[in-house]
């Protein structure tokens, strides 16, 4: 019976079209088993970089949303594009004032967030790179060797993390006292962006 009712009901709902990707594709298969792909159309335009599109709906639809993610009370908490591009560009400005360059990246220790995205964008928009890091690196190896290793690697400018209490002892383990840290909150006594 119920079966029957969720039936009716998809057949009856109507959706808009979606157009997908369709490129026309070739490939061949190499002696050694490597496939080879190549696309025969011509590739349509696309923006230099991501932060382009940003820009575009900044101006185009400042208003609408572009991330949420609950807040400790269960309510959304909701970054529009507007505001987005408002913080991205003051990011960046306040990642070039410290001296992060190609040789001086962003290192990103935190899990997934909306603080993660703006520092993320707001090193690219101004060609920082940036690496996320995952966060275990910090957490579960006790002499940070692993993330010792990946800063002799990478010689970040600065690393940023969501929640600074949290990988304070890693950052100093790891890049020593003296790397700038920003975070959001539970900054120890080290620089932080209030809420970025």
């Amino acid at each position: 019976m119920v079966a029957c009712f969720w039936e009716e009901v998809m057949t009856e709902t109507r959706m808009r079209e979606v157009k997908l990707w369709s490129p026309r594709l070739e490939w061949e298969e190499a002696p050694s088993g490597v496939l080879r792909m190549w696309r025969q159309d011509e590739l349509g335009p696309y923006p230099r970089s991501i932060n382009e599109r940003f820009v575009h709906w900044a101006s185009t639809e400042p208003d609408r949303v572009w991330m949420a993610a609950r807040d400790a009370r269960g309510g959304w908490r909701e970054v529009r594009y507007g505001q987005a591009l408002d913080m991205i560009r003051s990011i960046g400005q306040a990642l070039l004032d410290l001296g992060l360059s190609v040789e001086r990246p962003l290192m990103i220790l935190s899990d997934n967030s909306i603080e993660h995205a703006l520092m993320a964008l707001g090193a690219q928009h101004v060609g920082i790179p940036s690496a996320a890091t995952a966060p275990a690196y910090a957490t579960a190896d006790p002499g940070f060797e692993k993330l010792g290793g990946i800063a002799r690697q990478m010689t970040p400018g600065a690393v940023f993390a969501d929640d600074g209490l949290a990988f304070a002892a890693a950052v100093v383990g790891a890049f020593g006292a003296d790397i700038p840290f920003l975070c959001v909150r539970k900054s120890a006594g080290r620089a932080a962006i209030d809420r970025v």
